[in-house]
């Protein structure tokens, strides 16, 4: 089977479900993703016997959006299933016996494109017929064919002679704020964070803002408004008020210290 998804959404999407587990202890971790394994497992079991059609269901509206564009393409037959397909000075050969078309879209996806979907509907087949086995109800469901059998508690769990009781290890609260995001790959670490690597801008001519010219800013701008001075003329200044200025007279003096000299003591 090929398949054109070369992102990594299928991981990110387990470790968003995950994330509060991976908080836990481990076999407490490993519990909750057995749990949600199991019902992950049946849900996508029973939605895909809720099916009514042949093909999944996003891989049908992928082919009917592309048959909304066959209009635009010409099917010329140049042998048994082999046709010359066009579209203004576009052209791409299609081979229905080989599954195969120029475009190479076919290929890559098993799904065909709307190159080869416009010589399948020329000759009135069935375009889903045409579809790999790997996009079908019965793929799907041999998929989820098998299921996690369910557990009692530990407890009833029958008891083994000769095996040591492991304790859980002592928990310890950490100092700071726990971690809950995922650690990255050195890879991905130089494409996020304070070590992200920015595009340089030297090269990228400057565009003025005012004139919408190249070679300078709009600092420089030689079409730029010179202000012009203001009509009402230099505005004149209140004198702050003075602060008179105290009497000699009525400053009252200071008392003048006296020093008194250290008194005898007498026998």
């Amino acid at each position: 089977m090929d398949c054109d998804a070369v992102d990594n959404g299928v991981s990110e999407s387990f470790n968003s479900d995950v994330l509060d587990a991976r908080r836990k202890p481990v076999i407490t971790m490993l519990e909750d993703i057995r749990c949600w394994a199991t019902q992950r497992l049946c849900t996508q079991k029973q939605k895909g016997l809720s099916w009514d059609l042949d093909i999944c269901p996003s891989i049908r509206r992928d082919i009917e959006d592309l048959k909304e564009l066959q209009g635009f393409w010409v099917p010329y037959v140049s042998g048994y299933k082999e046709f010359e397909v066009f579209s203004g000075n576009e052209r791409y050969v299609v081979d229905l016996n080989q599954r195969s078309c120029g475009c190479k879209g076919w290929q890559l996806t098993d799904i065909p494109c709307v190159h080869a979907i416009s010589t399948i509907s020329s000759l009135n087949l069935d375009v889903e017929a045409f579809v790999s086995n790997s996009y079908t109800k019965a793929s799907f469901l041999s998929s989820y064919e098998y299921n996690i059998h369910p557990l009692n508690d530990s407890s009833e769990w029958p008891h083994v002679e000769g095996l040591l009781t492991i304790l859980p290890p002592l928990r310890r609260r950490l100092l700071g704020r726990p971690c809950v995001k995922r650690k990255r790959d050195h890879a991905e670490r130089e494409l996020s964070g304070h070590t992200r690597h920015t595009v340089s801008r030297a090269g990228i001519p400057l565009r003025c803002t005012i004139c919408y010219q190249t070679g300078h800013n709009k600092a420089t701008c030689p079409s730029k408004p010179t202000p012009t001075p203001s009509t009402a003329g230099p505005s004149q200044s209140t004198p702050a008020p003075s602060t008179p200025t105290p009497d000699v007279n009525e400053v009252p003096l200071k008392k003048a210290h006296v020093k008194r000299a250290p008194m005898k003591k007498t026998l």
